[in-house]
């Protein structure tokens, strides 16, 4: 895979949404092979020099028309419980695996 494709995961709240998704991430990134996964603070042109944004439902940032946005609209942790806590990492998880599933699939060379 030679192309570059950007995603971020931005989320306004430190409810530790955008730190389970990294840690996804980071743990998809080892799997997949792919390279040059580097954490970085979001601003407004990060956002915008990506391919892909998945937000966390605490925030709607302005995207130009060529990034393309998931809403993932997920409970904040704050205040659950154990149980709830789980359900929201776990919905994470299956979220960030469906966008490096995606991201594979986009960069696999045409057969």
């Amino acid at each position: 895979m030679t192309d570059t494709f950007r995603v971020a995961f931005d989320c306004v709240q430190n409810a530790g949404r955008a730190q389970t998704s990294t840690a996804f991430a980071e743990r998809a990134v080892a799997e997949c092979g792919l390279e040059d996964f580097v954490p970085r603070t979001v601003t407004d042109a990060g956002l915008n020099a990506c391919d892909l944004v998945a937000t966390r439902g605490c925030s709607t940032p302005e995207l130009g028309a060529d990034v393309e946005s998931r809403g993932w609209a997920l409970a904040d942790r704050d205040g659950q419980d154990a149980g709830v806590v789980r359900e929201i990492r776990e919905q994470i998880r299956e979220r960030v695996a469906d966008v490096f599933d995606d991201v594979e699939a986009r960069l696999e060379p045409a057969a």
